[in-house]
């Protein structure tokens, strides 16, 4: 049975440098969370490209919006009723 922690076939081994400070935070977290330096640091980069997808959707989103002449929460909302009704 296959884990959560488990290591696609695809993964690469990659050196990387860090300041000493950074490297010990990161290693005191990872052990707080129970989880290895590689794991801890491929969820974080996981997280910081999501993030930055999710910037950029908001970005389109707002847009979009103004385009729309969709101005304020109340216009956004109004709108989304009458699109889900």
């Amino acid at each position: 049975m296959a884990t959560a922690t488990a290591i696609s076939t695809t993964t690469k081994v990659i050196n990387i440098s860090l300041p000493e400070a950074l490297l010990q935070e990161i290693d005191a977290q990872a052990a707080e969370e129970h989880r290895s330096r590689s794991e801890f640091l491929r969820e974080a980069a996981r997280a910081r490209i999501s993030d930055a997808r999710w910037r950029r959707v908001q970005a389109e989103g707002a847009i979009r919006a103004r385009e729309a002449g969709l101005r304020t929460e109340d216009d956004v909302e109004e709108f989304l009723d009458s699109i889900v009704d």
